[in-house]
């Protein structure tokens, strides 16, 4: 008869060795060799003490003498192996190698580490697991933060918002000047320093648009040097030839160009940048007003002048001192009311008073802003100044007489259009050739649209206008044409109760004396 196994078998028919062997080999059965994770069972517990730790998985149907045994398996197809000790010696340990044993132990050192690995997990964060982009794709650029300007923080959401629209390719972002809209879009760059998901491009370039060309192909050069240095990109002089090559570049690739200003005098595709470049985006910080009626936009955002709540936020983060900022709060209003929401000049000027936390400097400082004169040492405005001079600069001799006559009105007033525009023809600064006051309405309207669209003036109303706070300061120290030193003067405000000196009224030629405590004029006037 054929040698019988006995150890292990609980059966009481004959089964041969080899063709028990036979069933392993065949794989009727399998041995998990693997090391179990926690909560640890009491199966393993088991096999730790017997250091023999291993589990008989039965794969397929029950067969022979085994009926039995498999009967008895427990749920989940696995016995302890404590109780299949007299199988294993009859298997002359076959699958108890040494790399069993290792991993019968790998369950206790795993433990050990718990603690360990669980406080290195609650340590990890986003920026852990989102790796940098190539320093050369995107490079970061000094930019004030946004958390204390939510109007500027939430249009900088949205913008990153657009990015995610795959038709959205072409955006600007327009307001008047100072307001901030650069500083958005530095914030926006920085953003992508860190690659969030879905924003993943291969090249962000920044371009600062030249002023100082006058000539489009010129421009059109200087732009194209300044992107193809981006793009580590040379070998072609002509405009055409980098025109085709910066097109080329980055027709497959996926794009982000920031243009901190433009002009209608060039296009896109005088660049290279093409409407086919399916992955491309351009967002635009609009300077010149002709550039939303010439371009076709899928999105433009206004910006706007900071509100009261914002600028009292960005003022108290930069003072730093939350109990002189409380106890001089009204002070404080009254020097903001006369910075107009502009977050440069407010950041300039909060600067200067918090080197200097005096009640009486922070007075003369309020005294200052309140005067039509304009001071020098407010460095804050020194950009403001260049701004109306920009603007100012576009404008016809006719046309900048009539913003600096709309100047003379008192500060924050609100001016009646009608009025303007009668006073406008009055001192014949508008074209009319024909002298009724209808036409000189329709050509009123025309100045007022084009001082409007370079923010020189504000509309209030359908029918009132008034001139910014901190260019009308500008306007008033800025002579006439044609004459050589300044002839209008305003006595303006409940403060004034005096008259200009024998010399200024000698040198007048417009004088504004609305809202003034002055009753009578001098008896004489030369």
């Amino acid at each position: 008869m054929a040698k019988t196994v006995r150890d292990g078998c609980t059966c009481n028919r004959p089964c041969p060795e080899s063709e028990f062997q036979r069933w392993i080999y065949q794989e009727k059965f399998a041995v998990c060799r693997m090391p179990v994770l926690l909560p640890v069972g009491q199966a393993v517990i088991g096999a730790q003490e017997d250091a023999k730790g291993c589990f008989l998985y039965i794969k397929h149907r029950r067969r022979h003498g085994w009926a039995e045994t498999v009967n008895q398996i427990p749920a989940g197809n696995q016995i302890p192996a404590h109780e299949l000790l007299a199988a294993s010696k009859g298997w002359k340990n076959k699958f108890c190698t040494p790399t069993f044993y290792k991993l019968a132990r790998l369950d206790k050192d795993v433990v050990k580490f718990t603690t360990e690995v669980s406080n290195l997990e609650n340590k990890i964060t986003l920026e852990h697991v989102t790796s940098l982009i190539n320093p050369q794709i995107v490079v970061r650029q000094g930019a004030k933060e946004l958390t204390d300007v939510p109007s500027h923080h939430g249009l900088l959401v949205e913008l990153q918002l657009c990015l995610y629209v795959a038709g959205c390719r072409r955006i600007a972002i327009y307001g008047a000047p100072q307001v901030g809209k650069t500083n958005i879009l530095k914030n926006l760059k920085n953003l992508l320093v860190r690659c969030p998901r879905g924003l993943e491009f291969d090249y962000v370039v920044w371009v600062t648009f030249p002023t100082d060309l006058p000539k489009p192909d010129d421009i059109a050069n200087n732009v194209q040097e300044k992107i193809l240095e981006r793009l580590n990109l040379s070998g072609q002089n002509s405009v055409s030839g980098k025109k085709e090559v910066i097109s080329r570049a980055l027709r497959e690739k996926s794009y982000l160009l920031l243009f901190d200003g433009f002009s209608s005098s060039i296009e896109l595709e005088d660049i290279g940048i093409s409407e086919e470049h399916e992955h491309g985006k351009v967002i635009i910080e609009a300077k010149d007003p002709h550039l939303l009626r010439n371009f076709k936009f899928h999105k433009e955002i206004h910006l706007e002048k900071l509100p009261p709540e914002d600028s009292r936020k960005l003022f108290d983060k930069i003072i730093a001192d939350e109990t002189f900022c409380k106890e001089n709060r009204d002070l404080g209003d009254l020097i903001l009311k006369e910075l107009g929401g502009l977050p440069g000049v407010i950041a300039s000027t909060a600067g200067q008073l918090k080197s200097n936390k005096r009640v009486q400097y922070w007075d003369g400082v309020k005294q200052r802003l309140k005067a039509d004169i304009w001071d020098n040492n407010l460095v804050g405005l020194a950009g403001v100044k260049s701004a109306f001079d920009t603007a100012y600069s576009k404008l016809k001799e006719n046309d900048r007489k009539c913003i600096l006559y709309a100047a003379l009105f008192p500060k924050e007033f609100t001016i009646p259009i009608d009025i303007l525009v009668e006073c406008w023809k009055a001192e014949e600064f508008l074209r009319c050739p024909i002298p009724t006051f209808s036409y000189a309405r329709r050509e009123g309207a025309c100045v007022l649209n084009q001082l409007t669209e370079l923010y020189l003036l504000e509309r209030c109303s359908e029918h009132h206008v008034k001139v910014p706070i901190n260019y009308r300061r500008v306007a008033l120290e800025t002579p006439f044409p044609g004459e050589k030193i300044a002839t209008s003067f305003v006595r303006s405000g409940p403060e004034i109760d005096g008259h200009l000196k024998d010399e200024e009224w000698e040198m007048a030629r417009r004088v504004s004396l609305m809202r003034s405590q002055l009753e009578e004029l001098p008896v004489s006037l030369k």
